[in-house]
């Protein structure tokens, strides 16, 4: 059986052109006067990553993504990167896997890649960082503590 892939950039530029797409921008702030108001958008669970990432390449900044599950953090992140390709780099903050009051070492690959996803979101380059509601429970540092870091 033979896979064919489908190039993303053309869905990116179909929904860029979209009159609601743009409208969605306005309220939103990324393009042109910044609505005061909040507004929620509702749309398919299939057609979310479209809309993450065509919205992430819509601007020059970090975007950060909130999804309501662990297992929902790499699923997600992997169907925006279908999207994004390399236009953006995708970061993956994964949650802790010990609880605040509990004298247990997370994992190093954790830590480090949390540490790189906050240090992309404090540089305020170009960049998507997925993570869970329960991870940004996580008391951190200030942004500044991050940029220096290396890893």
């Amino acid at each position: 059986m033979a896979t064919i892939t489908l190039p993303a950039k053309p869905f990116l530029d179909a929904m860029s052109r979209l009159p609601s797409f743009q409208t969605l921008l306005r309220q939103a702030g990324i393009k042109g006067e910044s609505q005061t108001r909040p507004y929620t958008v509702s749309i398919l669970d299939a057609a979310k990553p479209l809309l993450i990432a065509a919205l992430a390449c819509a601007q020059q900044r970090p975007v950060l993504v909130i999804t309501h599950s662990r297992p929902r953090v790499t699923t997600l992140a992997d169907q925006i990167r279908l999207f994004v390709g390399q236009e953006r780099p995708i970061f993956v903050s994964p949650d802790h896997d010990t609880w605040p009051y509990e004298q247990i070492e997370t994992a190093a690959e954790a830590r480090r890649q949390r540490a790189i996803a906050l240090g992309a979101l404090a540089s305020g380059e170009p960049a998507i960082v997925v993570t869970s509601v329960t991870n940004l429970l996580t008391k951190l540092d200030t942004p500044d503590s991050y940029l220096g870091r290396q890893i």
